[in-house]
């Protein structure tokens, strides 16, 4: 729909055109017939023809008003294009506005997208592992130590302690930490392995699934354990049969807080074991 503004224009220019051929045609008909009023008209033919000489003044004149006309035109076709370009503009510039807050809007959608699959992942892992603990709570509460008397449950790693201890003396130095813990577990194999089994599966889990900050749910693992269960997890890791469990240990100071005195765990014992497994400079394992 053509705007007030464009036919305000094209009327001006209307205008404009139209005073122009009334001022050519007024100035050829002063030019051209004023004389001949004014001086009277010629007696002969030729002077007569002569005196429409004028008529090309006309033709000239009208010319120059369709030059005129036509640098209106061109005028008003510029711009109307100046004015498509402007509003062209302003639709891109809109457009980018809207293509900026769609991204933004992909951008924040994609974030909490993240954020649930985090949040579903660390369910997801927090479930399993303290399944895995509760299995080995579950375990532990049915051990069995052949008597006389018997003892039942987590009572028999207190029992164990002593019995590691017990094997270490009867050794010859400097074989006592590689060979204390096959010399104990001799017999033992169906409840001492299983239950060291379990528990590797455990903290094994917590690395190789992934979970952001597994250093908390190694000291989660640790708070699960008792002192004479520290204990027989440091003269395993300082078997042969040991070696895999001990790096884990090792990494998460699993032994920070076991006795370390003559009778439990002895210098030799403490130096197969690995300074690391007693020692953090972690502060959230300290």
């Amino acid at each position: 729909m053509p705007r007030a503004g464009d036919q305000d224009h094209r009327r001006a220019s209307r205008r404009v055109i139209s005073v122009l051929i009334i001022s050519v045609v007024s100035l050829w008909l002063l030019v051209g017939l004023g004389p001949a009023v004014l001086a009277g008209w010629p007696s002969r033919a030729g002077e007569f023809g002569d005196m429409f000489g004028a008529v090309n003044a006309l033709f000239s004149g009208l010319a120059f008003v369709g030059v005129v006309y036509a640098i209106l035109l061109q005028a008003d076709e510029l711009r109307l294009q100046r004015e498509e370009l402007a509003l062209q503009r302003e639709e891109l510039r809109l457009n980018r506005g809207e293509m900026a807050a769609s991204r933004e809007e992909l951008a924040g959608q994609k974030q909490q997208l993240e954020i649930q699959n985090r949040t579903a992942t660390r369910q997801a892992f927090e479930n399993t592992f303290f399944q895995m603990i509760g299995q080995l709570h579950m375990f532990s509460s049915n051990l069995i130590e052949s008597g006389p008397p018997p003892i039942y449950g987590r009572a028999c790693f207190a029992n164990w302690q002593w019995k590691l201890r017990e094997y270490y003396r009867q050794l010859p130095p400097g074989e006592r930490s590689r060979r204390t813990f096959g010399a104990f577990n001799y017999g033992r194999e169906h409840s001492v392995g299983l239950y060291l089994g379990h528990l590797y599966e455990t903290v094994r889990f917590i690395l190789d699934s992934g979970v952001e900050d597994p250093v908390r749910y190694a000291a989660i693992m640790r708070a699960q354990l008792s002192s004479a269960e520290l204990v027989l997890i440091g003269y395993f890791c300082a078997a042969p049969e040991g070696e895999r469990l001990k790096a884990i240990v090792q990494q998460f100071a699993f032994l920070r807080h076991v006795p370390t005195n003559d009778d439990l765990f002895p210098p030799e014992m403490q130096d197969a074991v690995g300074l690391p497994a007693f020692q953090t400079t972690n502060p959230r394992l300290q």
